[in-house]
């Protein structure tokens, strides 16, 4: 039996309407439908059936499970991160983080957003690497404080600004 071409009819189980209704082809991948439209509700979904030319939906292949004919794929679980172990002194309270303090390796640190961890590593470049409970994050530290002035509601008042609308010739 040949397979429909694109834009022929097809019969087809639903996804909304859930019922066996008239579908129009609307792709294949080589010989197999890879998605139909529905008639009725005309939602785009992939086809639902169990007819040969539509060896690749879910129904067949949950038909073929049934069999014993396809074998299903072992779940692989993802791997733990390792995360370093950093030793600290538990007598001494954790510090509230501020990216404009400097942090020592082994202090612990209080983060609003990830909650205690404890400085693993300290770079030149003014970040540490903070271990949290199940993950490292790298934060800045010792940030200078910003140089530049705020204005003054008088000055943003007489501020003309540039305008990037074309200039018009007054003549």
């Amino acid at each position: 039996m040949a397979t429909p071409a694109v834009g022929e009819d097809i019969e087809s189980t639903c996804a909304k309407c859930g019922g066996l209704v008239w579908h129009v082809v609307v792709a294949k991948v080589g010989e197999k439908i890879a998605k139909v439209q529905c008639k009725r509700c005309h939602t785009s979904h992939r086809p639902r059936s169990t007819d040969p030319h539509m060896a690749g939906t879910a129904k067949v292949q949950k038909v073929r499970a049934a069999a014993g004919t396809s074998t299903p794929r072992a779940k692989r679980e993802p791997a733990a991160p390792v995360l370093p172990d950093v030793e600290f002194d538990a007598a001494v309270p954790p510090r509230p983080y501020r990216a404009s303090e400097r942090f020592e390796v082994g202090q612990r640190v209080t983060h609003p957003t990830f909650g205690v961890g404890v400085v693993a590593r300290s770079t030149p470049d003014g970040k540490i690497e903070v271990r949290f409970d199940a993950e490292m994050r790298t934060l800045a530290q010792a940030r200078p404080a910003s140089t530049l002035e705020r204005r003054s509601v008088a000055d943003a008042a007489t501020f003309t600004g540039v305008s990037d609308a074309p200039q018009r010739n007054k003549g």
